[in-house]
């Protein structure tokens, strides 16, 4: 399936559930706190869907990858295992490159190494800003 199949959109806080399920389910990739999948954290993906932060790709009405964008950080860059290696994260960050100026990436998934390397991220925890 070809990228253009793909579409990034601003999130609502009624995608809250999906992206929490997305972040929970890629937790041994990523930074969460055992205690994620409490009701507190669902509301909080909830609150940062409301204040503009997290982005979506949907396939049709499908959410299959979101990242969390904030202050030129990509904090959160998750894609559903099932649509992981058909360039969505690419996607993703390639969106976030196109709507910050400075953008930074704390996202460090292990399988996403190639994407951050892609990118312009080095590789590890270190930051990087990448100009538009």
């Amino acid at each position: 399936m070809e990228v253009s199949a793909f579409r990034v959109d601003q999130a609502y806080v009624a995608d809250g559930t999906a992206i929490h399920s997305l972040l929970w389910n890629a937790r041994d990739d990523i930074k969460l706190t055992h205690h994620f999948y409490e009701e507190r954290y669902q509301d909080w993906v909830r609150q940062r869907c409301d204040d503009g932060d997290f982005w979506v790709v949907r396939r049709d009405s499908e959410i299959v990858g979101a990242a969390k964008l904030s202050n030129d950080r990509i904090c959160y860059l998750v894609v559903a295992v099932d649509h992981q290696g058909r360039g969505i994260g690419r996607l993703l960050v390639r969106f976030a490159q196109s709507r910050f100026s400075n953008l930074t990436c704390e996202a460090n998934p292990a399988r996403a190494v190639s994407v951050r390397h892609e990118s312009g991220f080095p590789e590890g925890r270190e930051r990087r800003s990448l100009g538009k």
